[in-house]
């Protein structure tokens, strides 16, 4: 028994770590740079990326969830779409945009619908997703 040597079988990793771990990190690229613009303008760093992070985070997820998570994509495009209209908001100092910017949340959900229609492998949801996209 302490004698023999038991076979390990190589772990395999999946292409969706690879895809994950470099959406994190370009994530975590465009916050420090987003920061060091913000603060050489003189914002500070911007709330709004506790919003957009969340969004990306979603999609993370449904990558690394693979097909089964492609629902994922619809909160994830919305939440998202969200914090950057928050974000060119406060950039802007024009929250009056609200007034016709809101129209963009349906589109959002078309466009999220679209993805996970594509991630899934779902081509009535892509569809679906399309007309929605158009009507928003």
């Amino acid at each position: 028994m302490y004698g023999q040597q038991h076979e390990q079988t190589p772990q395999r990793h999946s292409t969706h770590e690879g895809l994950v771990g470099g959406a994190i990190l370009i994530g975590l690229g465009i916050a420090i740079l987003t920061q060091h613009f913000f603060s050489f303008v003189g914002f500070g760093f911007p709330w709004q990326l506790f919003i957009i992070g969340p969004g990306m985070l979603l999609f993370g997820l449904m990558v690394l969830g693979g097909r089964s998570a492609s629902g994922l994509a619809i909160p994830a495009s919305i939440v998202t779409t969200i914090g950057m209209l928050l974000l060119f908001q406060g950039v802007f100092d024009y929250f009056e945009s609200w007034a016709y910017a809101w129209a963009l949340l349906p589109t959002a959900g078309g466009v999220g619908t679209l993805i996970a229609g594509l991630w899934g492998g779902n081509w009535q949801m892509v569809e679906a997703g399309k007309r929605a996209a158009r009507g928003g």
